[in-house]
């Protein structure tokens, strides 16, 4: 039987920790997880470090989207073998976000902020089979998709009721 992890909060401070989800993953590998998502998204680094955990997992992976998978929640979601989604749920396409800390840094962060975009575009180019440009257009323009929308558009396997 599965293990299940849940990402109900946000990514980051306050919320859900790579640090944590590596802890829960140390516990359970190598049996199959079921990874249960309700996220706002939150900051790409935590993010990206959650993301490569559970990517370099040995076990089976499986990801059921409960509520909202929202920018680097939904890059997490792609990190396993099975995309699920509950038909009232929703996956959101968007930009990263990198809390800054220093106004004086405006040009810096802005390269930072566009490499991080690439990766995030890259991974759900890479995993789904889709242009990285149409994925870019998605993230700059904030794309919300229901249920129906994200199996129409291949970016989940399958719905659950």
């Amino acid at each position: 039987m599965a293990k299940e992890i849940l990402i109900y909060d946000s990514i980051g401070q306050g919320g859900i920790t790579a640090k944590s989800i590596i802890s829960q993953l140390k516990a359970v590998e190598p049996n199959p997880i079921d990874i249960k998502i309700n996220s706002p998204g939150g900051e790409f680094f935590e993010g990206i470090a959650i993301y490569n955990a559970i990517k370099n997992y040995e076990g089976e992976k499986v990801v059921h989207i409960d509520g909202l998978a929202y920018g680097i929640a939904f890059i997490i979601a792609l990190a396993v073998d099975e995309i699920n989604i509950h038909e009232k749920t929703f996956i959101g396409i968007a930009k990263p976000f990198i809390p800054m800390m220093d106004d004086n840094k405006i040009v810096e962060e802005k390269l930072v902020l566009k490499k991080a975009e690439t990766i995030m575009s890259e991974i759900i180019s890479t995993k789904l089979g889709k242009p990285k440009s149409d994925i870019l257009k998605m993230m700059r323009k904030e794309s919300w998709l229901n249920a129906d929308e994200a199996i129409t558009q291949g970016f989940v396997k399958s719905i659950y009721y």
